[in-house]
């Protein structure tokens, strides 16, 4: 899979699919089929760069996005439709929320920001 498309800043695997998500610096998210290598899906998806992202390790149906735009996306996997939309964190030297995160059998995520603080929704 070539990144040829700008800084990759985010990464994650599908649970049961062979998928690889990946997030940049040019506020897109790309879908690669990692058998063959294709891209089978991209959108932006914030209005900063993409700072972290994470698949729902229960279902694979979810994903979570985070920015430096200080947001937090959950979107539907199989419309790519975005679910929830919660702003985050407090800005720090031009970065936001630094890292999202399913918890992988519990029913709550945990997000991290350049303003240190580890905040917990569920």
């Amino acid at each position: 899979i070539n990144a040829e498309y700008g800084g990759v800043t985010a990464l994650d695997t599908h649970p049961t699919q062979p998928l690889v998500i990946a997030g940049y610096t040019d506020r897109e998210i790309r879908v690669f089929n990692t058998e063959d290598g294709t891209m089978v899906h991209h959108m932006i998806v914030h209005t900063d760069a993409i700072s972290s992202l994470s698949i729902d390790p229960m279902t694979g149906s979810n994903l979570l996005t985070a920015s430096h735009s200080l947001s937090i996306r959950t979107w539907n996997i199989e419309d790519w439709t975005c679910d929830h939309e919660e702003t985050a964190h407090q800005r720090r030297h031009d970065e936001g929320i630094l890292c999202v995160r399913f918890h992988p059998f519990l029913n709550f995520i945990a997000t991290s920001g350049a303003d240190s603080t580890v905040r917990v929704y569920g």
